[in-house]
C-alpha cells in the first residue's frame, strides 16, 4: 500500500536524527522481505478494481462534535495508475446538515476534477463547468484525502509498504531509533522507539493477508487497524479504522468500509478522460 504515514515517518527519522542517536533494529529481519514479496505479488495481481467505499467520520473537541458520512464510487486501473472517483458527503455540525458532492480523475498524464460543491447550492450549474486540471503528480491521495484512491492500503512501489520494509531491513544496523522485528505465526511486528522527541513505529503485518499491515501506529495518538477480504484470490481491505487525537483538532475516528469490490474487468483508458468525469451524485 502507498502508506504516506509510513513513508513520511521514515523520512523524518533518517533525516532528523543526529548520528549519536542511531541505534539498531534486531530480531527476525528476514520476515520483512517475506512480507514485502507477498505485498508485491498481491499488488501485481490487481489490474483493475471498482467498488464503493462507505466512510464515517466523527470528530470531538470538548463539547463540539462533527460527523460526516461519505459514499465514494471508484474505478482503478493499474496500468498508468489511473483513478476515477465521485463522492457524496453528508456533514452534520451543531444540528446543521450539509451535503457535498466531489469528483475527480487521475489519468496517465493529468489530474482533473470539479470543485467540491454543496448539492443544494444554486450555483451548481456554473460550478460544473469549472473543470480544474493539474499534472498527474498533484494527485496525492492518502487516508484522509478527498482525492480518493483505493490502493492507498494495498499499493507497492517506490513509496509503498514493501519498499519501506526493505529500507528498514537494509538500514537495520544504523537506524535512528532502536527497534525489534518479532514473528508469531503469520504475524510480523515491527517496533521502533524514538529519542523522546521524534515519532515511533509499532506495526503488525499478516502473512496470511499477503503480508499487509493489520495495524500500524506512527505515534501514541494515531492508530490504524485494517481488516481484509479475499476477492478472486486477491487480498483487499474490508474495513479500515483510523483513530487519532490532536490537541488542535480534537479526537477523530474514521471508518472506511469497502463494498462491492470487483477485480480485473477490462477497462479502457477512455474511462479516465474528462467526458467520463461524474457531474452528479449517484443515486
Amino acid at each position: 500500500m502507498t502508506r504516506i504515514v509510513l513513508s513520511v515517518l521514515l523520512g523524518i527519522m533518517f533525516a532528523a536524527a543526529p548520528c549519536n542517536l542511531r541505534a539498531e533494529i534486531t530480531g527476525s529481519l528476514g520476515e520483512l522481505e517475506n512480507c514485502a514479496k507477498l505485498i508485491d505479488a498481491n499488488d501485481a495481481a490487481i489490474k483493475t478494481w471498482s467498488g464503493r467505499a462507505e466512510i464515517s467520520d466523527e470528530t470531538v473537541k470538548g463539547d463540539d462534535k462533527t460527523t460526516t458520512t461519505t459514499v465514494v464510487d471508484f474505478l482503478y486501473k493499474a496500468d498508468g495508475h489511473q483513478v476515477r472517483f465521485s463522492s457524496t458527503a453528508v456533514l452534520v455540525h451543531k444540528g446543521v446538515e450539509q451535503r457535498i458532492f466531489d469528483s475527480g480523475i487521475k489519468s496517465r498524464t493529468e489530474y482533473f476534477w470539479l470543485p467540491a460543491k454543496t448539492i443544494s447550492d444554486p450555483r451548481s450549474a456554473q460550478l460544473v463547468d469549472q473543470l480544474q486540471r493539474e499534472p498527474a503528480e498533484r494527485f496525492l491521495a492518502h487516508a484522509f484525502s478527498p482525492q480518493f484512491d483505493p490502493t492507498v492500503f494495498t499499493k507497492t512501489g517506490p513509496r509503498g509498504t514493501a519498499a519501506q520494509l526493505r529500507d528498514i531491513q537494509m538500514n537495520a544496523a544504523k537506524f535512528p531509533g532502536a527497534g525489534t522485528v518479532t514473528s508469531n505465526g503469520d504475524l510480523v511486528t515491527v517496533t521502533i522507539g524514538s529519542d523522546g522527541r521524534g515519532p515511533r513505529m509499532n506495526d503488525t503485518f499478516d502473512k496470511a493477508h499477503a503480508g499487509m499491515p493489520t495495524s500500524f501506529e506512527s505515534r501514541p495518538s494515531s492508530r490504524t487497524e485494517v481488516q481484509y477480504q479475499v476477492v478472486d484470490g486477491i487480498h483487499l481491505p474490508s474495513v479500515v479504522t483510523i483513530k487519532r487525537d490532536s490537541p488542535r483538532t480534537g479526537a477523530t475516528t474514521r471508518k472506511i468500509a469497502f463494498r462491492d469490490s470487483k477485480l480485473n474487468a477490462v477497462v479502457d483508458d477512455a474511462e479516465f478522460t474528462a467526458d467520463k468525469l461524474p457531474k452528479t451524485p449517484r443515486t
